[in-house]
């Protein structure tokens, strides 16, 4: 991971110390189908993206233990920085990463009247913060990302216009 990220990444059974992880969901093939930049600074987030946006926020209804400090959607992929209640259990990103994917497209689905849409990667990253240090270097790596798309490990420049 770029933004001084490095140093996180540990085995992802490790329980982080500060209660928070922070979580990376890529879109299928890395495409861009969460919204687009405008100006190399700016993500505008398509329908998709708005939807996958709001059902990470209210992650804590279907998921009470774990709250959301952070999110950045960007075209085709998105970092959900997240903490988890004090004493309760490491969550299981798996079912954790699965429930925010199968609930965006269920809801895009429904919103527009198509089938579900196969938008997802397989798999999740989710890296456990330890010290207070790497907390604040991840939120900040999460507020700037839109502006930072270009930088992003996962960026991918748009295709020449015709």
């Amino acid at each position: 991971m770029k933004n001084g990220m490095e140093g996180a990444l540990r085995a992802q059974s490790e329980v982080a110390a500060t209660g928070c992880y922070l979580m990376t969901l890529t879109s299928a093939g890395r495409a861009a189908v969460f919204g687009h930049c405008l100006d190399g600074r700016t993500v505008q987030p398509s329908a998709i993206g708005r939807i996958l946006a709001a059902q990470v926020k209210n992650l804590a209804r279907w998921e009470p233990d774990v709250s959301v400090r952070a999110v950045a959607v960007l075209p085709n992929h998105i970092h959900i920085l997240l903490r988890v209640r004090e004493g309760a259990a490491r969550p299981d990103f798996a079912r954790l990463s699965a429930g925010i994917k199968a609930r965006a497209e269920e809801e895009y689905a429904f919103l527009t009247g198509r089938g579900k849409p196969n938008l997802w990667d397989r798999g999740y990253r989710a890296l456990p913060l330890s010290t207070e240090r790497e907390l604040a270097r991840a939120e900040d790596m999460v507020r700037a990302d839109p502006e930072n798309w270009r930088a992003d490990e996962y960026y991918i420049p748009p295709a020449p216009k015709k």
